[in-house]
């Protein structure tokens, strides 16, 4: 399997817990063979209690591959966003988009 085609699956596997705005892929590590090592996610969803949907996330999501993920509310993001040196904004600016809410 491809690093897209797993990073796309699991994608689609946060969006049958939850409904995410956007899923950003912020890092990832290959193998020698080009084999997806790990990943860490960040994933924007309307208003909510981060912390315990990505306490969920982590209990309910399997994988093969070791992950990490951030959870945060859209106002959250929204106000992180606004500081130009935040983490968030990192994301935004650096991360690959995996899904978005509006996307066809």
């Amino acid at each position: 399997m491809t690093t897209d085609f797993m990073l796309r699956e699991f994608a689609k596997k946060i969006t049958a817990i939850c409904t995410p705005d956007e899923i950003f892929l912020f890092s990832h590590k290959t193998g020698q063979d080009g084999l997806l090592i790990s990943f860490k996610l960040c994933i924007v969803v309307s208003e909510c209690d981060s912390e315990e949907l990505e306490n969920r996330l982590y209990l309910d999501l399997e994988s093969d591959v070791p992950f990490d993920l951030l959870v945060y509310s859209k106002s959250e993001w929204e106000m992180l966003l606004k500081k130009g040196d935040s983490f968030a904004s990192q994301i935004k600016r650096t991360g690959r988009v995996l899904n978005e809410a509006n996307q066809a």
